[in-house]
This record gives C-alpha cells, sequence and structure tokens, in this order.
C-alpha cells in the first residue's frame, strides 16, 4: 500500500470514530446528516473501487461546506473532510494519469 493509500485509509477511519462524529449526525434530522453521508458514500465507493461516481459526492461536500454554517460541523470533522477531499482528489487524478498513460 502506497502513502496516499494509507492516509486515506486513516482518515477514513477517523471519518466515522465517534469520539469525532457525534452519533446523532447519524440521524436523517441532522443539520450535519448530508455532509457525513456524502463523506461515507466517498468511502464506500472507494473501498468498493468505484471511482466514477466519488467526484459527484465530492462536490456535494464541498457545497455543503461552502454553503453552511461550519457551526453544523466541529472544527476536527470539518478539517478531516477538507483533509480527506484533498487526498481523493489527488488518488483520482493519479488514477486518470495512470489511465491516459496505458492509452
Amino acid at each position: 500500500m502506497n502513502n496516499l493509500e494509507e492516509k486515506i485509509k486513516h482518515l477514513e477511519k477517523k471519518l466515522n470514530d465517534i469520539k469525532v462524529v457525534k452519533g446523532i449526525w447519524y440521524r436523517k434530522s441532522h443539520c450535519a446528516y448530508d455532509m457525513v453521508c456524502y463523506i461515507n458514500n466517498i468511502i464506500a465507493l472507494h473501498h468498493a473501487e468505484n471511482y466514477e461516481y466519488i467526484p459527484e459526492f465530492i462536490r456535494r461536500a464541498k457545497k455543503f461546506l461552502l454553503n453552511k454554517k461550519p457551526s453544523y460541523l466541529n472544527a476536527e470533522y470539518t478539517d478531516l473532510v477538507i483533509n480527506y477531499i484533498e487526498l481523493m482528489e489527488m488518488k483520482l487524478t493519479n488514477n486518470q494519469q495512470g489511465k491516459n498513460q496505458t492509452k
């Protein structure tokens, strides 16, 4: 496993740590629910190696961060999300470059 993949795996675990994500955030009525779902969809797609739809959930997560009040999320979770999105975008870019090189 390469360094980028190790960092992603570490963040995926942290993003669902009960110390970071409050249990109430998994309730549909909670204002953080959408973000938690976007991130967990990215995690699930990554584990399934289904990279085609990850960019859509990244866009949704970024839109949430821009349009919602950051107070909906704690600072630690927000920082993890931003870091995770950056790493996932790097992975997607690397995957695309690898595909282009094999053509």
